[in-house]
Order: structure tokens, then C-alpha cells, then sequence
């Protein structure tokens, strides 16, 4: 096990560390990645699934576990989760080596699209029509503390629940001209960021 410690906090959601991390994964010869936030949690069958899984298709690229939405204490919210085919959470990929050519996109994505890091890399996998498979049942543990989940659940939301200010975003992305959305897309490996749909109103 190696324990790497970043010389400072650098505000990107996690992306910093999700990138470094996977350079040295890659280069040290790992035949698979995945991506764990401080705290979130893993059930023990996780790896074993998430690589049964990839068994069940030719070629797979990479894989998507599904999660538990939980609350402070640990126990599950009942709402739920986003379709797979919309949202998939950074912590909920399996990596294997025929999507490693993605990874990058952690650490270059600039800090103003951060707080949507899983969507933007979600959108450069998906566009790069790669081989998926899902992991059919539950095994990642998300401790949840965005308001509208506890919302949708009909519950209040703890002291410390959080938003994601999207109206941000979108202002920023409507300030940048032509170039600025090229070199952004390049970043991002993916061209939905630079979509007007998403600097119009309309919910990401």
C-alpha cells in the first residue's frame, strides 16, 4: 500500500488527487482503478463484482457499480439514485486498462467545472464509445450530503447540506468566447460543457 500526501488542498473536488493517483496506477502496471472519496465506503464483494462484471462482455472498458445513498450515520436514504444513463457518481467507476486513455481528463479540467467532475468525465467516456458493464447490485457507499437527496426523500436535509451552484457555472461558461470553449472541450474531452443548452438554464 502507498499513502501519497498532496502539499496542499487545491480545491478541485478531488480531481488533483484523482489524477495523480491514477498516473501512478497506470504506470505502476495496475489492471484496474477505482476511485474512492475519504468518505465514502465499500462493501467487501466490490472489487470481485466490479471484475465479474467486466467478465460478462468481449472487451470490456470499464465498469459501473451501483451505490447506497447514506446518511451521516451510515444508514441508506430511501430515494432513489440518478439512472445510470444519466449520472454516475466518481466514486461508482471500476477502470480497466481499455479506458485509461480518459484518466487524464481529472487533472485537466480546470477548476470552474470541478464541482461537476463526474458528469464531465462521464461525457468524455461515453464519447469515446467505449464497452461498459453495470454491476447489478449495490456496492458502494455514498455519504450523501447533497440537500436535494434528502429532498426528493421527503426528509430535511443535515445543518451541513450542500448545492451545487450551477447558475455559477453556467455564467462562466457563457463568458468565454470560441477559443476559450475549444481549449475547454479539449480539457474536458468532451464538448457537452461548451453545449448553449447548459448555458441557457436548462438543468444540467
Amino acid at each position: 500500500m502507498r499513502h501519497l500526501r498532496l502539499d496542499r488542498n487545491y480545491g478541485d473536488y478531488g480531481n488533483t488527487p484523482r489524477g495523480v493517483g491514477a498516473l501512478l496506477a497506470m504506470s505502476g502496471g495496475y489492471e484496474g482503478i477505482g476511485l474512492l472519496d475519504a468518505d465514502n465506503w465499500l462493501e467487501k464483494d466490490h472489487i470481485s463484482a466490479c471484475v465479474e462484471a467486466s467478465l460478462t462482455i468481449e472487451h470490456c472498458d470499464y465498469v459501473i457499480a451501483q451505490r447506497n445513498l447514506c446518511r451521516p450515520d451510515g444508514s441508506p436514504i430511501d430515494t432513489a439514485d440518478h439512472p445510470v444513463e444519466l449520472h454516475v457518481d466518481t466514486n461508482c467507476f471500476f477502470l480497466l486498462p481499455g479506458s485509461y486513455h480518459v484518466m487524464h481528463h481529472f487533472s485537466l479540467m480546470p477548476a470552474q467545472v470541478a464541482p461537476i467532475c463526474d458528469r464531465v468525465f462521464y461525457a468524455a467516456l461515453k464519447g469515446k464509445n467505449l464497452n461498459s458493464q453495470i454491476v447489478k447490485r449495490k456496492t458502494v457507499n455514498y455519504h450523501c450530503l447533497w440537500a436535494h437527496t434528502y429532498e426528493a426523500a421527503g426528509e430535511a436535509p443535515p445543518p451541513n447540506a450542500k448545492r451545487v451552484d450551477f447558475w455559477r457555472i453556467r455564467e462562466w461558461l457563457a463568458a468565454l468566447d470560441p477559443r476559450q470553449l475549444e481549449i475547454l472541450e479539449r480539457r474536458c474531452g468532451c464538448s457537452f460543457v461548451a453545449n448553449p443548452r447548459y448555458r441557457e438554464g436548462i438543468s444540467f
